[in-house]
């Protein structure tokens, strides 16, 4: 009754929260092609392919997300950037507004979004008094 159930050589698994399971990120992909038809089927063929290109990205992103995360370390100001294309595609998918008005809006909105962000990743990144 020494013994332990589990064999020696066997490690107990543990979930990495940090990254998420292959077959999460493998999943991004069809809803990046599904998010990208529902768009083109909306608005037309040009938004759909921006939107497939951006939404690829991100499912991209997510099969190198220890890549990303240094990238994004390194490069904090891009780093804020997909929020506009983001908020531009659900505005535009989301409300009957025409493409213009959407793109004012996500204009409007990516300004402070820019600022507060840099704001953010300054205050992390100074040391502690």
């Amino acid at each position: 009754m020494t013994e332990s159930d589990r064999p020696s050589g066997a490690a107990l698994k543990t979930y990495n929260w940090r990254r998420p399971p292959t077959w999460v990120s493998l999943l991004l992909f069809p809803i990046a092609v599904l998010l990208a038809f529902a768009i083109t089927e909306k608005r037309g063929i040009v938004l759909g392919v921006l939107a497939g290109v951006v939404y690829g990205s991100l499912a991209v992103a997510g099969l190198a997300l220890d890549r990303v995360s240094a990238w994004s370390k390194a490069h904090p100001v891009l780093d804020s950037i997909i929020m506009p294309p983001l908020l531009f595609f659900a505005l535009a998918y989301l409300t009957p507004l025409s493409l213009i008005i959407c793109l004012a809006i996500t204009a409007a909105a990516a300004v402070p979004w820019f600022v507060l962000s840099t704001l953010v990743r300054r205050r992390r990144s100074e040391p502690v008094s």
